[in-house]
């Protein structure tokens, strides 16, 4: 799938190939994460609108890739780049494109209230190609004009159980130190 959607930022594609005797060798981006499962991981701390915008758009240039160069049907699965980049990356054990984007289209829309019916439709019809290919420009367009994206926060800091030290009184630090000890830092 990568090669033939190489001028796609959301297909996984080659970004360097090296010619060797009797062989070719290949650097593709580091792939951090399946799409999925980072939505799931948020689940705790919900994705904003813009992270939303920022997914669905890349879903559906994904899938416009995918027509343009007649791959709609292939198998693979969406991932995160190091960057949060999602991208669609070829895969023989994966779900055809469409079916993983829908997938995913409506995963997002159960958690977007804002945004559930513009992904619904989206999710409607990313699985045929040609009625996608008449409406995806329209999508993108209904979507920026919610909001704007944004990147993918995918080093989510939340507070953990703690213990709470502000009612504890500190030990002076002359006091932990040896009398026997030099002081200096």
């Amino acid at each position: 799938v990568g090669w033939a959607g190489s001028a796609s930022e959301h297909i996984w594609s080659p970004v360097d190939i090296v010619r060797r005797a009797g062989r070719h060798e290949v650097a593709m981006p580091p792939c951090t994460e399946r799409l999925d499962a980072f939505i799931a991981r948020r689940a705790g701390s919900p994705l904003t609108d813009g992270e939303q915008i920022t997914i669905a758009i890349s879903l559906l240039r994904g899938m416009a890739a995918l027509v343009a160069t007649g791959q709609a049907r292939c198998a693979g699965s969406w991932w995160l780049t190091e960057s949060g980049r999602p991208v669609f990356a070829g895969d023989a054990h994966g779900e055809p494109a469409g079916v993983a984007s829908r997938t995913l289209l409506l995963s997002l829309a159960g958690n977007a209230p804002r945004l559930c019916s513009l992904l619904t439709d989206a999710a409607d019809v990313v699985t045929e190609s040609e009625q996608f290919a008449r409406v995806h420009p329209g999508l993108e367009d209904r979507l920026f004009a919610v909001g704007l994206p944004a990147p993918l926060a995918t080093s989510v800091l939340a507070l953990s159980g703690g213990v709470d030290v502000s009612a504890r009184p500190m030990a002076a630090r002359h006091d932990t130190i040896p009398t026997d000890q030099p002081r200096g830092l």
